[in-house]
């Protein structure tokens, strides 16, 4: 017990860092994820030579080699920044396998990292909902108006999908009730996909100078100037980009740069760590109350 609790330590105090920056800056730091994932592995690597087990090091490889992969998901599609992903890794790496330290722990059917990631999302989408209420209720008036003409736009997307969730809800009635649910939370998913869309474009899109750039920012839109033609990426900027655009911020050729904000989602994944490592698997419990 005595290395997990250091363990935990770790990614709490490490996660805390990354939350400040995130919150201040809306960046974070890779040395304190690089520091965390390195004493992840080698203190279970330590481990299995003391225990003359290959398990701790190779449970914790698996570990955050999946959470590896699950976050090159995140970070390719836009929905992530590097940093949040280095954070799951680290995650991973940290706390292959976990005993519990509460008497009401809800432990569930699946091994603890499953109940991290889950966690995670719950925390995330529970804080993207607040986010994006706030937002719309701030920026009322101008996102009504793009909302309804990405609605107008996409027409015959809405018609389709609508076509299909009744046809699915009807199979439902007569095959499985869960189908309705189904079909219900995929017609939600593309209106929410519209909302997102919106707020982004009014309030989630400023203009910076280059100079204020950090690696991983998001170009709203991309730019030319001269020869140099610099495309909006999902991954973010890289530093020979940002490098790129300060020159010609100097040279006169750009004013400043058009950048899109994301929602800081350490504050889910922390959230995410400390219901997993006190509480327990909130999704299980949820599944476990509908069923």
């Amino acid at each position: 017990m005595a290395p997990e609790l250091i363990f935990i330590a770790v990614a709490i105090v490490g996660s805390l860092a990354g939350l400040i920056t995130d919150l201040k800056a809306r960046w974070v730091p890779d040395w304190t994820n690089h520091f965390m994932i390195f004493f992840g592995l080698a203190g279970h690597a330590i481990i299995s030579l003391k225990e003359s087990s290959i398990w701790p090091l190779a449970l914790s490889l698996i570990v955050a080699g999946i959470f590896y992969g699950i976050s090159l998901l995140m970070f390719y599609t836009g929905s992530w920044g590097g940093g949040d992903a280095k954070l799951l890794i680290a995650y991973g790496a940290l706390l292959p396998t976990y005993q519990p330290l509460t008497q009401n722990y809800v432990s569930a059917l699946w091994p603890f990292p499953a109940t991290i990631w889950l966690n995670i999302i719950l925390f995330g989408a529970a804080l993207g909902i607040l986010s994006i209420s706030y937002l719309v209720a701030k920026n009322y008036k101008t996102f009504s108006k793009n909302l309804k003409e990405k609605i107008e736009a996409n027409k015959k997307l809405i018609y389709t999908v609508t076509a299909a969730v009744i046809v699915v809800s009807l199979a439902g009635i007569f095959i499985d009730y869960f189908l309705i649910v189904i079909a219900v939370m995929a017609y939600l998913f593309v209106f929410l996909f519209f909302v997102m869309k919106s707020i982004e474009n009014v309030a989630m899109i400023k203009e910076i100078s280059a100079k204020r750039l950090v690696e991983g920012d998001w170009l709203a839109a991309e730019i030319k100037a001269g020869n140099v033609h610099i495309k909006a990426s999902k991954t973010g900027l890289d530093l020979e980009t940002i490098e790129k655009l300060r020159k010609l911020e100097s040279d006169g050729k750009i004013s400043g740069v058009r950048v899109k904000e994301g929602l800081p989602y350490v504050p889910a994944m922390f959230a995410g760590l400390l219901a997993s490592l006190f509480y327990g698997d909130l999704m299980f419990q949820l599944i476990s109350k509908l069923i």
